[in-house]
């Protein structure tokens, strides 16, 4: 079973592919993506923390 914060960076992941984020739109911020998914604050910053590691090891740098 993957981790809740895992669950919700692949979710946003998938959304920024999908298109449903512009180009240069601001993310959902971090007490929304908690009220979104009812988690804690703590949970939505690991999601996001996850979501930027991923975006990093997909660019290589």
């Amino acid at each position: 079973m993957m981790l809740l914060y895992k669950q919700i960076a692949q979710t946003l992941q998938e959304k920024i592919h999908r298109g449903d984020f512009l180009s240069g739109e601001k993310l959902p911020s971090v007490r929304e993506i908690g009220r979104e998914h009812e988690v804690s604050l703590t949970t939505a910053q690991l999601a996001y923390r996850e979501l930027e590691k991923n975006a990093t090891d997909l660019c290589g740098t």
